[in-house]
């Protein structure tokens, strides 16, 4: 694997979002050395709060187990302790992240390793497998499994051994030596259609290759766009200024981001209400932020480069977590999950918590 530790997590929780007030209830987690695992975290936490039957049904946590745990602090003293300053890897991390910092927030610690996601790493690595949730890919790899699912142990030890399979199909098909925990960072970001030269390219150089840890070279070219695109200065009697930004996601005064990575211009926020696909194509196609008149559905692809990026939450606002695609079979229309990084398809009359986002392209 290489010459470092790695902390493999999961969180069982009451909801989908810390944002939303829910709370973790479960952490499971193993260490792995020397690409084995070699210790493991595991422990119920009392969230303060009834959890729902649908959690209850989910995870097979009930609330009557919950009851007689420890509190969320005293484990999260203790997991913070076990993770230490290991590098941290789950499948989905945007979620696990989410609710990490955030109890780790209320025992006033912060982390400061990055993580990787495994789902992110296996999209690159096995793009022909009929999924990429951890369930199919278990299955997919005939990984170790003891057929228990949604507990968090369970969830993070099938997890350990597929970042370990990750790790030895790198290594055979792609001659590495050794597999760098940056390595795997960078393979997450490139798009998977150029993840097999990337691989290649850094396999030939391994002799020489080191993290690279200076500041990207991308930063000239958001320059070099933010400058193309102030060119347009007069929108709605306004200069478009910059207001945030989140690495490769720049958010301007007119109600638009700018995905410098794509040329890709999103509305900064979804239309705000449940909506079905038919008036939800109908909305993006009459959208006019920014003062533009080109706006669109977005494809399938694209919301899911959205997700990956993870750097769109803090310039982007997506209240529910279904958003439409334009992509259709018959009376069933695609969906992007926001949740767990999934693509749905759904009759296009339904409405409920979808939403639509409108997108172009910024040339």
């Amino acid at each position: 694997m290489g010459n470092y530790s790695i902390v493999v997590l999961d969180f069982e929780t009451t909801g989908l979002s810390p944002n939303y007030g829910d709370r973790t209830i479960e952490v499971g987690a193993v260490l792995i050395q020397n690409n084995q695992i070699v210790d493991r975290f595991q422990s119920l936490m009392n969230p303060g709060m009834m959890i729902s039957s649908f959690i209850e049904n989910y995870t097979g946590i009930t609330n009557k187990m919950l009851r007689s745990s420890p509190s969320i602090t005293e484990v999260m003293q203790n997991f913070a302790t076990f993770i230490g300053k290991d590098h941290l890897v789950a499948h989905n991390a945007s979620f696990d992240c989410r609710f990490l910092d955030a109890e780790l927030n209320r025992i006033n610690k912060q982390r400061r390793q990055e993580f990787v996601c495994s789902m992110l790493v296996s999209r690159r690595l096995y793009p022909e497998a009929p999924s990429h949730s951890l369930e199919t890919l278990v299955r997919y790899k005939k990984l170790k499994t003891g057929g228990v699912y949604h507990r968090a142990l369970a969830d993070a030890e099938m997890t350990g051994h597929l970042w370990i399979s990750m790790v030895n199909d790198l290594k055979s098909a792609y001659k590495f030596r050794t597999v760098p925990f940056d390595l795997m960072q960078r393979l997450s970001k490139v798009s998977k259609a150029t993840a097999p030269a990337f691989l290649k390219r850094l396999a030939g150089e391994q002799d020489r290759y080191e993290p690279d840890r200076r500041e990207s070279p991308e930063s000239e070219q958001i320059k070099l766009k933010k400058r193309r695109l102030a060119k347009s200065k007069h929108q709605f009697g306004a200069i478009v200024r910059e207001t945030s930004r989140d690495r490769d996601f720049i958010a301007y005064n007119n109600g638009t981001v700018l995905d410098t990575q794509t040329n890709l211009m999103w509305a900064t926020s979804d239309n705000g209400s449940n909506i079905n696909w038919w008036n939800a194509r109908r909305y993006c196609e009459n959208y006019r932020g920014g003062g533009y008149s080109d706006w669109r559905m977005p494809t399938l692809d694209e919301l899911e480069r959205l997700y990956e990026s993870g750097n769109h939450k803090n310039v982007i606002q997506i209240i529910d977590w279904f958003v439409w695609a334009s992509e259709t079979r018959g009376s069933e229309a695609a969906h992007f999950f926001f949740f767990n990084g999934l693509r749905y398809w759904r009759h296009q009359s339904y409405y409920d918590f979808f939403r639509a986002l409108p997108v172009r392209s910024c040339k």
